[in-house]
């Protein structure tokens, strides 16, 4: 009789860790494993950039021929264009002035005709 009881005791202690393992244990082997994702994800995240910064590194250096070319075009291609646009904002400017120097000297003639009418009439 002790061995049944010896293994009725075994049984239920087994029985217990059963439900302990399942109810305690598990769960929280669940959310310690995924505070631990939580707390590592920065550091994928950084290892992550690391590893594209050294891949476009690679790149940049075996294409180097090709990426050359196109940033010669590109900057080419911008000078053209900002000089065109230098080029037609000082002509507008330009005429704009011009414009506007005729104006003020036309009102400047007239100012000093009324004057010189105005002075040949009190001499």
């Amino acid at each position: 009789m002790p061995v049944v009881t010896a293994v009725k005791s075994l049984m239920s202690i087994w029985s217990i860790l059963g439900i302990l393992w399942s109810s305690v244990i598990l769960p929280a082997a669940v959310a310690l494993g995924t505070v631990i994702a939580g707390i590592s994800a920065p550091v994928w995240i950084v290892i992550g950039v690391i590893a594209a910064l050294i891949a476009a590194g690679v790149a940049l250096w075996k294409n180097w021929d090709q990426v050359k070319i196109f940033a010669i075009s590109l900057w080419t291609t911008l000078k053209e264009v900002f000089s065109f646009g230098a080029a037609l904002v000082a002509g507008i400017t330009i005429m704009i002035f011009n414009k506007m120097g005729i104006d003020i000297v036309a009102v400047w003639n007239t100012i000093t005709a009324s004057i010189s009418n105005a002075w040949g009439i009190i001499k």
